[in-house]
C-alpha cells in the first residue's frame, strides 16, 4: 500500500499531495519526478517530461549562402535557406525580399540582383506564438568593374615620338571602385592616383588593374613603344700611335628605341661616309674623326668628335710649384729646391697646345691626391706636412701618357 508521494516540478517546486496541481509561471520544458513510498518502506520512481509553451515564439535564423568576396560581399546569386526552431513545433515561416510581398517558406530561395538587399523574416509555432520581424541585409556585386588606359602623345605607327601620358578611368556601380594599380615593366606596383607620364625610351610593359570593394578586379596590359631621343655613338681607338704608324677606330651606335638606321663619319674634315665596319687612319701629324647616327625616325644625333695624333708625343709639365719658396702659394724667390709653406695651387702646362689631354693626375709620394678632367688641370694641396715630397702629375691621352714630376720640401 502506498503511503506516502512526493512531487519535484523541475522549476524548484514540490509537492506531497496524491495528485496536486502545479501552476508554470514561465514557457520551458520541465522534467516532473515523482517518488512513491509503500508501507513497507520500499520506493518507486517515475519521470515525465512537460513542456509549456504559452508565449514564446520561434527562433529563426537565416543563412545567406554563395561566394563571398571582400567586405561581405556576394560575388555570385544568394541564396537564402530560413531555419526556425520551436519546441512545441514550428508551424510556418515568412519572408520577404525587399519590401516585397510576404511568402510562406518552402525551399531555398535563390536572389541574382546586383545591390544591396534585405530580407524580413518571422516563423509562428503550433500555440499561435508569432515572433517579432526580424531583418538581415545582404549584398551582391557580380560585376566587375569598368576600366579605360587612355594612352595620350605624339605617334608614328606603333611608336610615340614624345614622353606617353596614361590616364585610367576606372567606375563600378555597385560596390564602388576600391583601388587601381599599375606597374611598368615588371615593377612594384604602385597605387594609381592621378595620370602619370613615361618618358623612358624603349619598349615597356604597362599593367593596369582595378578592384571594387567586393573583390572584383578588371586587368589591363598593353605595350608601349617610345622614341625621342637619337641614338648615341660611341667609340674605340687602338693601333700604332708612333711615327708611320696607323690607328684602327671603331663606331658603336645604340638606340632604345626604334633602333639605328644609319651611322656616318667624317675622316679629318673630309667626305661623310656610311659605316658599315672598322676602319683605319694612317698618317703622321693630327687627325679628328667627326660621326653621327640616325634612327628610324630620323632622329639625328648632333656631331661628335675625337681627335688623336700619330707620330707626335705630347708632353705634360708641372708650372707650378717650381724651384722656387712658396709662402701660402705666392713665389718669394727662386731657390735650388721647391719649399711650400701652406696651401699651394699645383698647375699644369702641356705642349703642343692643340694637344688637350683626357684627364690629368695629381700623385703626392705616389698616392693619388685628385683627377681633373677640364682645362685648367690644377689641384689646390692644402694637406699639411713636413719634409721632403714628390709631387707627380700623369697626363692621359688617346693611346699615350705623360708623366711630369718634381721634389719639394713641405713646411706646414
Amino acid at each position: 500500500r502506498i503511503v506516502s508521494y512526493f512531487w519535484e516540478f523541475g522549476d524548484g517546486s514540490t509537492s506531497r499531495e496524491e495528485k496536486p496541481t502545479h501552476t508554470y509561471q514561465k514557457d520551458g520544458i520541465y522534467y516532473v519526478n515523482l517518488t512513491v513510498t509503500d508501507d513497507g518502506g520500499k520506493e518507486g520512481r517515475t519521470t515525465a517530461e512537460v513542456r509549456i509553451d504559452m508565449h514564446t515564439p520561434p527562433e529563426t535564423e537565416v543563412v545567406i549562402a554563395g561566394l563571398y568576396g571582400e567586405n561581405d560581399w556576394l560575388l555570385s546569386s544568394a541564396y537564402l535557406s530560413i531555419d526556425a526552431t520551436d519546441w512545441s513545433g514550428v508551424k510556418f515561416s515568412m519572408f520577404r525580399i525587399d519590401g516585397g510581398k510576404w511568402q510562406r517558406y518552402t525551399d531555398p530561395v535563390e536572389v541574382r540582383t546586383n545591390g544591396y538587399h534585405v530580407i524580413e523574416f518571422y516563423s509562428e509555432d503550433v500555440w499561435g506564438n508569432r515572433e517579432d520581424i526580424k531583418e538581415k541585409i545582404f549584398k551582391i556585386d557580380m560585376e566587375l568593374p569598368y576600366l579605360l588606359v587612355k594612352l595620350s602623345g605624339e605617334r608614328i605607327d606603333n611608336w610615340f615620338t614624345s614622353p606617353v601620358e596614361v590616364l585610367c578611368l576606372a567606375k563600378d556601380n555597385v560596390s564602388g571602385i576600391n583601388v587601381t594599380m599599375y606597374r611598368i615593366d615588371g615593377g612594384v606596383w604602385k597605387i594609381y592616383e592621378d595620370s602619370f607620364v613615361i618618358k623612358e625610351e624603349g619598349r615597356h610593359v604597362l599593367e593596369v588593374y582595378t578592384k571594387d570593394f567586393a573583390g572584383n578586379r578588371k586587368s589591363w596590359k598593353g605595350n608601349i613603344f617610345i622614341d625621342t631621343e637619337p641614338p648615341f655613338t660611341t667609340y674605340s681607338i687602338s693601333g700604332d700611335f708612333s711615327k708611320g704608324g696607323k690607328v684602327r677606330v671603331e663606331l658603336l651606335a645604340k638606340d632604345n628605341g626604334t633602333g639605328v638606321a644609319c651611322t656616318y663619319y667624317s675622316i679629318d674634315g673630309g667626305d661623310w661616309k656610311v659605316y658599315s665596319s672598322p676602319f683605319f687612319v694612317a698618317g703622321d701629324g693630327y687627325h679628328r674623326i667627326e660621326f653621327y647616327s640616325v634612327d628610324h625616325f630620323g632622329h639625328k644625333e648632333k656631331v661628335r668628335c675625337v681627335e688623336f695624333y700619330i707620330g707626335e708625343n705630347p708632353e705634360v709639365n708641372i708650372a707650378k710649384p717650381e724651384k722656387a719658396i712658396y709662402l701660402y702659394g705666392n713665389k718669394l724667390m727662386s731657390a735650388p729646391v721647391a719649399i711650400i709653406i701652406g696651401p699651394i695651387e699645383v698647375k699644369c702646362s702641356y705642349q703642343p697646345s692643340y694637344m688637350v689631354p683626357e684627364k690629368v693626375e695629381f700623385y703626392v709620394n705616389g698616392k693619388i691626391c685628385h683627377v681633373d678632367y677640364e682645362e685648367p688641370f690644377s689641384w689646390m694641396w692644402s694637406e699639411r706636412g713636413f719634409g721632403f715630397k714628390e709631387l707627380k702629375v700623369i697626363a692621359y691621352y688617346i693611346g699615350y701618357t705623360s708623366v711630369d714630376r718634381i721634389m719639394v720640401f713641405k713646411l706646414s
